[in-house]
């Protein structure tokens, strides 16, 4: 896969996922079995926040991205791979929670076999 092709995919996920934590965060962090609270809330969107932005820098390199931007976000989703992996482990999030560690799973692995545009 190209990686234009394999960023307009991560593009279209992260920005679904942040309009679900930005809009509707209690429903999402349900869903995912976290308690929601105000606190967690306010983390909920800012992770929205920042998924958005994530989505954005994203759309705005798929054309130009070389080995070296993908090696980053490869960085980017092997700790979310971590995070997500503990956060279920934990009992902090549902048996869900191992969706998101096969999204996470599924962009590294993308990001290392993505063929950057020449």
């Amino acid at each position: 896969m190209n990686s234009k092709t394999f960023l307009t995919i991560a593009v279209v996920l992260a920005v679904i996922y942040a309009l679900g934590f930005l809009i509707i965060p209690e429903v999402v962090l349900d869903i995912y079995g976290v308690a929601v609270n105000p606190s967690a809330i306010l983390m909920a969107r800012f992770f929205g926040t920042a998924l958005l932005g994530l989505g954005i820098i994203y759309w705005l390199v798929r054309s130009t991205a070389d080995r070296t931007v993908l090696r980053g976000f490869a960085i980017y989703n092997a700790v979310g791979v971590g995070v997500s992996t503990w956060g279920t482990l934990a009992g902090i999030m549902s048996q869900v929670g191992w969706s998101a560690t096969v999204i996470y799973s599924l962009l590294f692995i993308g990001c290392l076999i993505a063929n950057p545009e020449k």
